[in-house]
C-alpha cells in the first residue's frame, strides 16, 4: 500500500510539475505521500500548497507521517524542504 501511494503521489506531482515550486521535486518519496495524504485528509487539492501550509491540521498529520515513516534523513529533509515551501504563505 505504500508503494502505491508513493507512486500515485508522485505521478500527480509529475503531471503538476507546471504549477508547483521546484521545492516539490526534492522531497523524498515517503514525505510527498505523507504531503498528499495529510493535505487530501485536510480538505486541500492535490496542487494546493497555500491549503496545506497554512493548514495546522495538514501539517500535523503530515509530520506525524514523516516521522513515523520516513527514514531520519529523509524525514529531516522532507521537514525542511516544507518550512522552506511554506515559509511563503
Amino acid at each position: 500500500m505504500k508503494f502505491t501511494l508513493t507512486i500515485a503521489a508522485l505521478v500527480v506531482a509529475a503531471f503538476a510539475a507546471p504549477q508547483l515550486p521546484s521545492e516539490i521535486g526534492q522531497i523524498p518519496p515517503c514525505g510527498l505521500a505523507c504531503a498528499m495524504n495529510a493535505g487530501k485528509e485536510a480538505g486541500c487539492g492535490p496542487t494546493d500548497i497555500k491549503c496545506f501550509c497554512t493548514s495546522a491540521t495538514a501539517l500535523a498529520a503530515a509530520t506525524a507521517c514523516v516521522n513515523k515513516d520516513c527514514s531520519p534523513e529523509d524525514a529531516k529533509k522532507a521537514i525542511a524542504l516544507a518550512q522552506q515551501l511554506c515559509a511563503k504563505y
